[in-house]
């Protein structure tokens, strides 16, 4: 649980088209451009992975690496590094 909180909160593509939310209680939000809560379900992170399932019954993954997730050719940044925080070679110091 220690290890999923560190995750809380809003990731974001670059441009911010897609944007994940994933909550304490292992739950998550997905929206794309202006189309909100077009997926969710549930979210649970083994090392450095993270293993969506939505309602569906559909499983995607996701991999965790200098602070962003790479999910199926896409970046994820942390909402707050692309506020307030520079980039630097792609990767997001929390």
């Amino acid at each position: 649980m220690e290890q999923q909180q560190q995750y809380v909160g809003r990731w974001v593509t670059r441009d911010g088209y897609i944007k994940k939310e994933l909550f304490a209680d292992g739950k998550f939000d997905e929206a794309r451009g202006e189309r909100k809560n077009i997926s969710g379900g549930n979210y649970t992170i083994k090392r450095n992975r993270i293993i969506y399932s939505n309602e569906n019954g559909h499983y995607a993954e996701a991999d965790l690496s200098n602070g962003l997730m790479y999910e199926r050719g896409y970046i994820f940044y942390p909402e707050s590094c692309l506020i307030s925080k520079p980039l630097l070679k792609n990767v997001c110091v929390l």
